[in-house]
């Protein structure tokens, strides 16, 4: 064999070896592609880091930065969950793992409880405060904030969703289910791959929080040197407010109608312990949505649902708004799962939905909250 010829083997060997190592690298990617898609109601579209087995599964809403928490607080990792073959769709599908129920003097059930009472009452009794003691009105008050903050937009239809998996809570309400009365809004940020989707529907009054990461949920699981700065616009409450404000402009009705906003299909393991401890204090069982009393706010149960990092965010939608919204009030939450999930599916299974009925406040409203909030303690003069 010639040198020609050698050299020639030599060189097919090496392009043989790569050949293989590029097959191995595809199949790789296409293997944690499958695994890691788990639809819709648990990930949106995001970077292989967020929701590989490297990384984590962020919560469906991150409290806005005027919380007492960082918009980094509150991220579900993948310990909390594990893998399990569908038979239908022969993939390997991310399920959540149970939650215990907590005890009635674990520090997590008394925060979630008092952070809620302390919503409760900035919501019921706003009216009665200094104006250096209101919430802090927020500074995004014009549609075009989403440019000027570097977010995209994409428009879907709901309907189909609505009818499968919240029907029973729809038809509850006279809703109509029809797509175009339904648009699924998608605000992405092109620097941090945050995402916000939830479901408007102004005629109904309601608001559905689909799928939401924000931009420092995605940002606190990459290196330090590869993070970006965040957007200042970058709050669910902002952005939801925002949508929801253009969407009433479309269909001709008032932002102040907001009657309902649900979270949905929440995954953040704080949420899912509080809410699981609160159907156990009150000795109901995780239903369907009509079988599941809707809870009063003057219950610690309620209280804590609200407390939760999933639940924050809906009385920060009404505080931080409240020269839009004017003065509204959490009247109840129910805790219920989908009409897709089988009757005797498991909690990791079929996720928690947060439906939080808004209302205006009332002269028993005040009365509820007397025992909680100190109104006389922040009038002028004392």
């Amino acid at each position: 064999m010639n040198d020609l010829q050698l050299l020639l083997r030599g060189r097919m060997m090496v392009l043989a070896v790569y050949l293989v190592v590029m097959g191995g690298i595809v199949l790789l990617i296409q293997s944690q592609a499958a695994i890691s898609d788990v639809g819709a109601s648990f990930f949106p579209a995001a970077s292989a880091a967020a929701i590989g087995f490297d990384g984590a599964d962020h919560i469906y809403h991150t409290a806005p930065h005027l919380d007492e928490e960082s918009d980094i607080a509150n991220i579900t990792t993948h310990r909390d969950a594990f893998l399990a073959f569908d038979p239908e769709t022969h993939r390997l599908n991310k399920r959540l793992l149970p939650v215990e129920i907590l005890d009635r003097t674990d520090p997590i059930w008394l925060n979630a409880v008092q952070q809620g009472k302390n919503l409760l009452c900035q919501l019921g009794a706003a009216e009665d405060l200094r104006d250096d003691q209101q919430p802090v009105q927020s500074q995004f008050v014009t549609y075009n904030e989403f440019e000027a903050n570097r977010w995209g937009k994409a428009i879907s239809v709901g309907g189909v969703d609505l009818l499968q998996t919240y029907g029973s809570f729809w038809r509850s309400i006279g809703a109509s289910d029809a797509d175009a009365d339904n648009p699924k809004i998608s605000w992405k940020h092109y620097g941090t791959q945050g995402s916000f989707q939830n479901v408007y529907n102004p005629k109904a009054k309601v608001i559905l929080a689909m799928s939401n990461w924000s931009p420092a949920a995605m940002q606190a699981d990459e290196p330090v040197e590869d993070q970006v700065p965040l957007p200042e616009l970058r709050a669910w409450s902002d952005v939801t407010f925002l949508e929801w404000e253009h969407q009433c402009q479309l269909a001709g009705t008032s932002v102040k109608d907001l009657r309902f906003v649900q979270r949905s299909s929440v995954v953040n393991i704080k949420s899912r312990r509080v809410a699981k401890t609160a159907l156990a204090f009150l000795q109901r069982s995780y239903e369907k949505f009509d079988l599941s009393p809707e809870m009063s706010m003057d219950l610690d149960a309620a209280a804590a649902i609200l407390g939760t990092p999933n639940g924050k965010g809906v009385a920060w939608l009404l505080l931080q708004h409240k020269q839009q919204f004017g003065p509204r009030f959490i009247q109840g939450v129910t805790v219920y799962k989908g009409d897709s999930s089988d009757d005797d599916d498991p909690e990791e299974w079929a996720l928690f939905n947060f439906l939080f009925r808004i209302e205006s406040p009332t002269p028993a409203t005040k009365t509820m909250l007397s025992k909680w909030c100190c109104w006389k303690d922040v009038e002028d003069g004392d």
